[in-house]
This record gives C-alpha cells, sequence and structure tokens, in this order.
C-alpha cells in the first residue's frame, strides 16, 4: 500500500519528471533523508522513496539518450565504480553458495539478538533484493551524466535536507518534552527497519528524526556540522548554520557522532590555524576559534552542569558506554567479523 510520504514524492518525481528535469537531483537528495519512510509496503518490505525518485531519473536519462540527447562525457573513475558493482553483485549471489551454513548476523532480527542467535547463510530473497537496489545505485549515477541538472537548485536541495532533518529533529524533542506524542508512524513506517522504541527516548534527547534511529541521523548531522564548521573557517558563511547543526546534533545524543564532533573542530583549527609562522597571528581565524570554542564548550558545560537528566544520557552514551548491553553486543559482532576472516 502507497504511504502519505510516497505519495507525495511520487507527485514531485511526475512533475520534475515532465517539466522541470534540473530539479531531480534535488529531489532525489531530499528523498535520502526519509531513510526509514516507505513509499508503499508490500507485507513485510517496504520500498523507500529514493527508488521512487530514482526510478525517474533512470527512466528520464534513457529517453534522453533515444532521443539524441548528449550527456556528459563519463569520468575515468566510473569505471571503478562498474567494476565494484559488477564485483558486490555477484559476490551477494555467489558468496552464499560457496559459504553456504556459516553462521551469521541476521539483519531482520537486529544485531543485539544476533549475539545468541545466528541464522546459518543462504542464498536467499535479500541477497537478490540487496544485488537489485545496488544495481539502481549505480544505474542513477550513470543517468545523472544524462539529465540536465541546476548546480543551484542542487545546492540548495542539499541545504534544504538538513533543515528538514533539523526540523524533525527539533519537533520530536519539543514534544517529548511538553509530553505530546509525535506521530513518528507517518516517517517511520518502513518495515524492513526497526521502528525505534519512544522508551529510549529521554530529556529531549535520543530522537532519529526521519531516520531508522538516532545513530544514523547523528551521522547525517555530523556531516553537515563538520561542512559548515570548514566553512565558516575559510570565511564563506556566518554561525548560525554551524550553531543549528550542533543543537541538532546535541539533540540527536549519538555516541559515535559526538565523538566526531569533538575532534572534528581540532582538524579544522589545525587546516585553518590563527598562526602563520614564524610570528604572525590571523587575527580574523583566532577569533573564530574562540567564538566557536565559547559557543560549544559554554552551553555543553551550562547543559551538564544545569541539567541532570541531559548529563546522564550523556554520561550513559559515553564513559559508561562500556557497561550497556549495546556496547557488549556491537563489540561482539566485530570479533566475529574477525573470526570470519581468519577462517
Amino acid at each position: 500500500m502507497p504511504t502519505v510520504i510516497g505519495l507525495i514524492f511520487l507527485c514531485c518525481s511526475i512533475y520534475f519528471f515532465l517539466f522541470r528535469e534540473e530539479g531531480l537531483l534535488g529531489l532525489l537528495m531530499i528523498a535520502c533523508v526519509f531513510e526509514a519512510a516507505s513509499a508503499a509496503n508490500f507485507g513485510g518490505r517496504g520500498i523507500q522513496s529514493y527508488y521512487v525518485v530514482a526510478i525517474f531519473i533512470i527512466v528520464k536519462a534513457i529517453i534522453n539518450g533515444l532521443l539524441g540527447i548528449k550527456g556528459d562525457k563519463v569520468p575515468a573513475s566510473f569505471r571503478w565504480l562498474t567494476l565494484f558493482g559488477a564485483v558486490s553483485i555477484a559476490s551477494a549471489i555467489v558468496s552464499p553458495i560457496i559459504f553456504a551454513g556459516i553462521p551469521i548476523y541476521d539483519p531482520k532480527i537486529g544485531i543485539d539478538a544476533g549475539f545468541l542467535i545466528r541464522p546459518p547463510l543462504h542464498l536467499g530473497i535479500n541477497n537478490l533484493v540487496q544485488s537489485s537496489f545496488l544495481a539502481v545505485h549505480i544505474a542513477v549515477a550513470f543517468s545523472l551524466l544524462m539529465i540536465r541538472f541546476s548546480p543551484e537548485r542542487t545546492r540548495k536541495a542539499f541545504l534544504a535536507a538538513f533543515y528538514l532533518e533539523a526540523a524533525f529533529v527539533f519537533v520530536e524533542s519539543f514534544c517529548q518534552l511538553v509530553h505530546i506524542s509525535f506521530p513518528l508512524s507517518l516517517i517511520l513506517n518502513n518495515p524492513g527497519y526497526a521502528v525505534w522504541p519512544r522508551s529510549f527516548e529521554a530529556y529531549g534527547t535520543r530522537n532519529p528524526g526521519t531516520f531508522a534511529e538516532p545513530s544514523l541521523a547523528g551521522a547525517f548531522l555530523v556531516l553537515f556540522s563538520v561542512a559548515f564548521l570548514a566553512k565558516y573557517f575559510a570565511d564563506r558563511q556566518g554561525m548560525f548554520r554551524v550553531m543549528l547543526a550542533l543543537l541538532a546534533s546535541a539533540l540527536v545524543a549519538s555516541s559515535s557522532s559526538l565523538l566526531v564532533l569533538g575532534l572534528a573542530p581540532l582538524a579544522l583549527i589545525a587546516r585553518y590555524s590563527p598562526f602563520r609562522f614564524p610570528a604572525y597571528i590571523r587575527l580574523r581565524r583566532a577569533k573564530k576559534v574562540v567564538w566557536i570554542t565559547l559557543l560549544i564548550l559554554g552551553p555543553l558545560a551550562a547543559a551538564l552542569v544545569l541539567f541532570s537528566g541531559y548529563r546522564e544520557v550523556l554520561t550513559a552514551l559515553t564513559v559508561s558506554k562500556r557497561d550497556t548491553g549495546s556496547f557488549i553486543h556491537r563489540t561482539a559482532a566485530d570479533l566475529y567479523g574477525l573470526e570470519l576472516v581468519r577462517l
């Protein structure tokens, strides 16, 4: 059955397909934000909106090719992409046959349940589906060479994807704090993904946004946070987007993204150093370093001191993480992967 999100992206895809093909790439980027939302559900499986837009892009490229419209020259790097796709698709089908019977982690039951339950590897429908999805990704990359797209529209769509995800995170946090039930079923409705349990939310944090879980939302937001920080240090934009991205990442409270956000500013400060040896200081950059330091550490320190709930969440996700079942299960999965390589 089609979903509300699916119908919206279907209508937008048809419009851009018929009238403004340069907007298809931007629409595809926005569709990537809705990682846990289905365009349509079939039993226990769902198709993401990304693939709806992707099919329109591929069809548009085929039509342009039949009409004699010449696209951009295929870059030499695409040969490696083709080789990667061929090897990956072949291995997804051949490997389950060669290594049949080896206990594996099944994505359908999750990594936590996989700590105790590891079904034997066998060739199934999931292998064919995964291969088909990868083939679509590669076909989209080639199809984008055959359709028109506007760099300015694409940049705006890139920023729109960020604002959209940040808005969902903020609204979910607000609803959690005022005890209003946010309708997650609208955006987390893909039966192929585990729906985020509300029991993990705490003190306005640990919200997944439009993704299947906070860690994925955190990974998405940290990309923008680092990019905005780099542009800020390079004097190409102000601080508004930087602070918005950092605040959204803090509300998601993903341990891995928080670690990256702790290390990225140090790398960027080294790249855009305010010091020019032997004895020269770029005052403008030095001020930026001071402002970023104050605006990151100041609110964080205030939150840790004044809000015990947020302090408990951050403590549980960082220094106390090793005492949780999540840490044990993921470490066990890593060790099991190394054992398989050794065998």
